[in-house]
Formats: C-alpha cells, structure tokens, sequence
C-alpha cells in the first residue's frame, strides 16, 4: 500500500519565501523612513534647545557668544566670578544626513554678528517636519526660519500667496531663485536686473 508522506510543494515553499521577502523590504522601509524622521525631530528639538540657552545667555551678558565662547563646546559664562553653564555640551547633528542635505548642511554653524547683537545657525531637515519644509533652515533669535543662513545660496519657494510654485505649464514659473545681499538685506536676484554680482 501507498502512504503518501504530508509535504510542502515547492511553488508553497516559494510562495512563503516571496512573502516573507516582501514583509521584510516593508519593514526595513518603514524602519529607515521613521528613523530619518526621528533624526529630523532631534535636530529640530536640539535647535530650540541651542535656542534657550542662547536667550539666557543674553539675558545675563546682554550678549550672544562670540565664535570663542561657542567654539568651547559648551555655553557658558564666566563673568562675576563664578561660573554661569547655560548648556553642557552642544548637540551635533545627528548622522547620516537625511533627504537632500549634503554632509557639509548636515552640521550645525553658529555665526554671530561682530556685536553680539545676533547670530544665526544653519542646519538641514531631511523631510517635513512640522510646519517646516525639508532642506536648510536658519536659526536666529526669532525661531526657525524655512530658508537658508547664508546670502547667495539659492532658494526655493513651493507657493507665494497661495499659488503654487510649478516649472510647467500654465505657469512656467521658477521655484529655485538666486539670492545676492544689498546693504544688510538678501534679494532675489530673478528680474532685478543688478548686473553680474
């Protein structure tokens, strides 16, 4: 007599190994996009932390730290003969860089003004978060601002008073501009006809 023997059929095998595969690649998907979210909301959060101790640095030397004080690693205060730490250690950006920043954006630069008065610090965001764009952002006093630091570097606008940007038809509108810094201000440089800056 013929018993046959209970088995698994190679397209069943198959079949559980596809899926077991597609399952996985989800996961690690998944996995990596909530990591870069997470990454962006550290540096988000280490930005307002940076924030904070600047403002009670102000507070106290009525004064920003100068490239020195920064440069220590720490913000603190020594006047009146005792110690004043605002912040231990400054944060780094965390790594890898995320979306497209490039490893140079993918760091945290202080500039203050030569007073004291103000200071501004670059970082990049991988992707949305909160009401923030992905790509670089500045630091200054007032908060996060949706643009870069620097003058010069260009920008890109995604809407203007409640159109929005496109580079296709009807529009054919740029969203990327080139910036150039008149007096204190940043311009953009599209129709203002300034010549070669």
């Amino acid at each position: 007599m013929f018993n046959p023997k209970k088995a698994f059929t190679l397209i069943e095998l198959l079949v559980v190994i596809a899926i077991i595969g597609i399952l996985a690649t989800v996961s690690v998907i998944s996995l990596s996009n909530a990591r870069a979210k997470s990454r962006d909301a550290k540096r988000v959060g280490d930005m307002k932390q940076i924030q904070t101790a600047l403002e009670l640095f102000f507070n106290d030397k009525g004064r920003y730290p100068n490239f020195d004080e920064w440069n220590t690693g720490s913000i603190f205060s020594t006047s009146t003969g005792a110690t004043s730490t605002y912040m231990q250690v400054i944060p780094t950006a965390p790594t890898p860089n995320d979306g497209l920043c490039t490893v140079n954006q993918n760091s945290i630069s202080y500039v203050p003004t030569s007073d004291g008065s103000s200071y501004s610090i670059s970082l990049c965001l991988g992707g949305n978060t909160g009401a923030l764009t992905s790509g670089p952002k500045c630091l200054t006093p007032a908060g996060i601002i949706d643009a870069n630091c620097s003058c010069g570097d260009p920008i890109t606008i995604t809407s203007v008073a409640n159109h929005t940007c496109t580079e296709g038809a009807p529009d054919y509108d740029q969203c990327t501009y080139d910036t150039v810094k008149i007096g204190s201000q940043c311009w953009m440089k599209q129709n203002m006809n300034v010549g070669n800056i």
